[in-house]
């Protein structure tokens, strides 16, 4: 079983990630990695995305372009589109990478596009403030936590092609894991996001060469 304050980290992380993609209600399960089995936690399906797609049909839709760089050993990727092109996706393996954990599906590298109504300045206040319930003095009241504080203060602030966002490493905590991740907005109103597990300045890297077309 996980540690209480693990436990609470983890979930934390795995329920910013469903919002992110628009899902909350999905099946819950023991996963299986290289590391033995990770506790009962939600899972999402990359199948829900969309319908399979183009590069030129996400590119078109919602400005989703290919990466020009990616990790050695990265296959080429699954291309997911939403009919009202309000979310596109492209879905990478790669064996050199751990496993995406919180996916049903066994992917280590997820590049997202959504039209989902955020932007920088409001992410924190409106998606990602969860509530706990603090007692002081024998009373309990309840107070909102920017995932900044629970996630041990590792996200920062980082820019990607002038665009304004925030990203983070790759966490490791007793009887957790937790992949890195990059998301920025730009003025037209698109949220893009990176999944993998690499370095910050690794899942950058991938961030700027998707601005070359």
């Amino acid at each position: 079983m996980m540690k209480p304050n693990t436990m609470a980290i983890g979930a934390l992380i795995t329920v910013v990630l469903a919002m992110s993609i628009g899902f909350l209600s999905q099946p819950t399960h023991e996963i299986e990695t290289k590391d033995g089995m990770m506790p009962l936690m939600p899972t999402y399906d990359l199948n829900g995305v969309g319908s399979d797609a183009t590069l030129s049909n996400v590119q078109a839709a919602i400005g989703l372009n290919y990466p020009a760089y990616l990790p050695s050993g990265t296959s080429s990727p699954q291309v997911k589109l939403r009919e009202d092109n309000s979310l596109a996706a492209l879905i990478y393996t790669n064996p050199n990478l751990k496993r995406i954990i919180g996916y049903q599906q066994d992917v280590q590298i997820v590049i997202l596009a959504e039209r989902d109504g955020t932007s920088f300045e409001t992410f924190r206040t409106t998606e990602s403030k969860p509530t706990v319930t603090i007692t002081e003095d024998g009373k309990e009241r309840t107070v909102g936590v920017p995932v900044k504080t629970v996630g041990l203060n590792r996200s920062r602030v980082v820019s990607v092609a002038g665009n304004p966002g925030y990203g983070y490493d790759p966490l490791d905590v007793p009887e957790w894991h937790d992949s890195g991740r990059v998301q920025w907005w730009t003025k037209e109103g698109i949220h893009y996001e990176i999944l993998a597990d690499i370095p910050l300045q690794e899942l950058l890297k991938i961030a700027e060469s998707m601005q070359h077309v």
